[in-house]
């Protein structure tokens, strides 16, 4: 038994790859892509192999094993395309990795995680193909406040991301407890002496609370979040993104705040 997804070799024959897709929320696999020793999986989905995935998962080509990566794409992914080392990503959804994206975001497979580039528009991308320095979109285009249906190239796309060669580089954010209430611990360690900027974000990248921009010493640092927005007023229960950012660096964390 597969659950929305399997594989098969060459006579057809079910292969013992096992990747178990929402088996009871009705989500649905619309995109796949292998690179390597990863398949990348897009739809509309909100759990992988038991562990919670929202629409956007790799998992391994073998063994059929989560990756740790968790994008948390806010919507819909339909479509993928492969350059180089950069992956886009196509669908309807209105954010990435806690980045504000509307329909279309690029993807840093080496450092791991969503580059800087944006296509300044709105997008639902149903397919997407990569030609030279050109991506190619398949799907409604937001121009002038209405979404005619069609088909659209991004001049230089790929030129356009911000891929660094030697970072920022990934490290992680211990969050404590996790989910919290009133307080969270953020734990992170910087490599070297720099100017850090800390912030807390929503689904859609809307800053929530900016924890602070200030030069830091290397090694262990801590700081922590009561849960209030930057009027102080007590923000909703939800999905947070905390982001610690420096010219060289950087670190994302998902926390819940509930009531």
């Amino acid at each position: 038994m597969r659950t929305k997804v399997a594989a098969v070799d060459l006579n057809g024959d079910l292969t013992s790859w096992n990747v178990v897709v929402d088996p009871f929320n009705g989500g649905r696999v619309r995109s796949i892509l292998v690179q390597g020793s990863n398949v990348y999986l897009g739809g509309s989905f909100t759990a992988i192999q038991g562990r919670e995935r929202d629409n956007l998962a790799i998992v391994d080509t073998t063994s059929g094993l989560l990756s740790t990566w968790d994008p948390y794409i806010v919507g819909e992914v339909d479509a993928f395309a492969m350059y180089g080392a950069t992956l886009y990503v196509g669908g309807l959804f209105i954010s990435a990795g806690g980045l504000s994206r509307r329909g279309l975001a690029a993807f840093d497979t080496v450092h791991g995680f969503f580059t800087p580039w944006t296509a300044n528009a709105g997008v639902v991308a149903n397919s997407l193909i990569v030609s030279g320095n050109d991506l190619y979109i398949c799907g409604p285009i937001l121009t002038g406040g209405t979404w005619p249906s069609g088909f659209a190239r991004f001049s230089n796309a790929v030129t356009a991301v911000e891929v660094p060669t030697s970072g920022p580089r990934r490290t992680g954010i211990a969050a404590t407890p996790n989910p919290f209430r009133s307080d969270v611990a953020l734990r992170f360690s910087v490599p070297h002496a720099t100017a850090v900027d800390v912030g807390v974000y929503d689904l859609r990248g809307r800053l929530v609370r900016h924890l602070g921009s200030s030069a830091m010493s290397a090694g262990d640092q801590e700081l922590h979040w009561d849960g209030r927005d930057d009027s102080g007023k007590l923000a909703d229960a939800g999905v947070f993104f905390v982001r610690v950012r420096s010219d060289d660096y950087q670190a994302t964390a998902k926390v819940l705040r509930m009531r």
